[in-house]
């Protein structure tokens, strides 16, 4: 892609960031940006990287958030640039950073770890403990609560097992009071069973 010098204004900045899970556990950032101000554009490329270079890019089309994924343990650093008609790409945005620390590996990233030295999921009435939602699932049997911590996670829950399960969120580091809110940014699907939600604040995005 050709760059160009053409006057686009990008501000990038962080909305969230924290620890993901899918196949594998990994970290992930949620990015937003000014749009351009310059006419024209169809579209933003996101570079990313260990080193301030940025050598991964991501194209998000004509989105001005983004969430990169599958990051690690590290120092990362972004920008975006903003595309043109003609295969013109603009100057890059600020550079911004993120570094992910875990250092009580409980799959909490310590910026939103209130809890140091506890993992942020268990089974209610068992010493059972969980870094995500899905394994602590996996592992409930039929009408076991699932409690979990007033923080911000994310990952997804896939519900496919016959069997009801209660989800309850915002509780303190100690799991006896559950005046805050739980956040998990991702999907739930529920193809077998059933999931409720009840007793606390329970938020999925």
């Amino acid at each position: 892609m050709k760059r160009k010098n053409l006057i686009s204004i990008i501000l990038i900045c962080i909305l969230a960031a924290g620890f993901f899970v899918r196949h594998s556990e990994a970290y992930y950032i949620k990015l937003a940006w000014d749009p351009s101000i310059s006419e024209g554009e169809i579209g933003y490329i996101v570079y990313y990287d260990t080193i301030s270079q940025c050598s991964n890019t991501i194209d998000v089309g004509n989105a001005t958030t983004a969430i990169i994924d599958d990051l690690t343990l590290d120092t990362w650093y972004f920008m975006a640039t903003a595309y043109y008609v003609g295969g013109y790409e603009s100057g890059y945005s600020n550079q911004i950073s993120n570094t992910f620390v875990d250092a009580d590996l409980d799959g909490v990233e310590d910026f939103y770890d209130t809890c140091s030295n506890d993992l942020p999921i268990k089974i209610s009435g068992l010493p059972l403990y969980f870094t995500n939602l899905q394994d602590a699932y996996d592992t409930a049997v039929d009408s076991e609560a699932i409690l979990s911590h007033d923080i911000m996670l994310s990952g997804y829950l896939i519900a496919d097992h016959n069997k009801t399960i209660s989800l309850e969120g915002g509780y303190d580091c100690g799991y006896i009071d559950n005046e805050g809110r739980t956040t998990i940014y991702g999907d739930m699907e529920i193809i077998d069973g059933t999931i409720i939600i009840e007793n606390g604040t329970f938020e999925i995005k």
